[in-house]
């Protein structure tokens, strides 16, 4: 009697699991959008969708090597490799997968850029984009004549400095992480570069990176009770000057103040209102960029700091020193906006 040629099973580690639960590495809970694709070597993909950050496997599979992609929102893939030879599954009933590391949406490039005067929203046609590596390397692309600059197809993991320049503007500098070759969702995905300004000028920028919300509402609010918000958009305080450029309500922005002819008698208070409170403000990714005597200083929103809070206070203006406050609270409602005062938030 022959038995025919004995059986080798794949290791324990090498094993598909008869189910999983994919946990954050922030959180050490299990990711409620996480999804499994399963890459077989004949080319086929089944994709998996989790309840509840557990994820289940077909109970039967031909025999075979597959690639198993878990994935979830805001975090990298992590990927594995499993072989399956007459169904025999690992011996623990649920294994645990960590994803672990965050993509935030500013962290990946764009396929390409749109970009855009600060104070009027329109493109600049001299702009142009240089990428940097992290040995050092440079690539610069100018603006094309559809006013876009095209970003190479595909960039290897690393983190990269892109600058954006134009003549007779401030250059800005971020910086990416580039991981899977991510990429932003908006295409074109606009950038504001502010005119070049004066000592006695400044110009605070609000962006945001999600579409969650469509109207984050940028507020300039003085200790002797002048307010310039989308209710009240040009004040002059002789010989002051403040102008609310640009006020959106869809889209990612920009919500442009100019200020001119700066007197250090009063203090300036920066703030942004979530008006439409569609999503928490920690999860815009919205961004404050504050021009002034040739600084630039970049505030971020704050990342973990409470939810449901609609107001956000970036920073105070005072004798032309910028402090960062950077927190969230709640405040004024969108309809009283109006009344809000400098005390309310500071």
């Amino acid at each position: 009697l022959s038995l025919g040629p004995k059986l080798t099973l794949p290791s324990e580690t090498q094993r598909m699991a008869l189910s999983y639960v994919v946990n954050g590495f922030d959180t050490n809970l299990p990711v409620p959008s996480a999804k499994l694709s399963i890459h077989s070597s004949s080319g086929s993909v089944d994709l998996i969708t989790s309840t509840n950050g557990v994820i289940v496997p077909p109970n039967i599979m031909p025999d075979g090597t597959y690639t198993l992609v878990f994935s979830g929102d805001r975090y990298a893939d992590v990927t594995y490799e499993v072989s399956i030879i007459n169904n025999v599954r690992q011996s623990v009933c649920q294994q645990t997968i960590v994803l672990n590391q965050v993509i935030r949406i500013d962290d990946c490039i764009a396929t390409k850029y749109a970009v855009k005067d600060a104070q009027t929203n329109t493109i600049i046609n001299t702009a142009s984009l240089t990428i940097t590596s992290s040995s050092g390397s440079t690539q610069t692309i100018n603006v094309d004549v559809n006013g876009d600059i095209i970003v190479p197809s595909f960039l290897s993991n690393g983190v990269y400095s892109l600058t954006f320049s134009a003549t007779g503007y401030e250059s800005t500098s971020v910086q990416s992480t580039i991981i899977n070759n991510c990429r932003k969702p908006t295409n074109p995905y606009p950038v504001f570069l502010s005119k070049i300004i004066s000592n006695d000028e400044l110009r605070a920028v609000l962006t945001w990176e999600v579409d969650c919300t469509k109207d984050l509402d940028i507020h300039l609010i003085t200790d002797d009770y002048i307010h310039v918000y989308f209710g009240s958009k040009s004040l002059t305080y002789d010989p002051t000057n403040i102008n609310l450029d640009f006020d959106v309500t869809t889209g990612f922005g920009p919500e442009t103040l100019s200020l001119s002819g700066l007197t250090w008698n009063r203090k300036y208070l920066l703030a942004v209102q979530n008006y439409d409170l569609n999503c928490d403000l920690i999860l815009t990714e919205a961004m404050v960029t504050i021009y002034s005597g040739g600084r630039q200083t970049v505030i971020q929103v704050p990342e973990s700091t409470g939810s449901n809070l609609n107001w956000w206070v970036v920073a105070v203006i005072e004798d032309n020193t910028i402090t960062v406050i950077n927190r969230l609270q709640n405040g004024p409602t969108s309809y009283e906006a109006g009344f809000v005062k400098y005390t309310d938030l500071y």
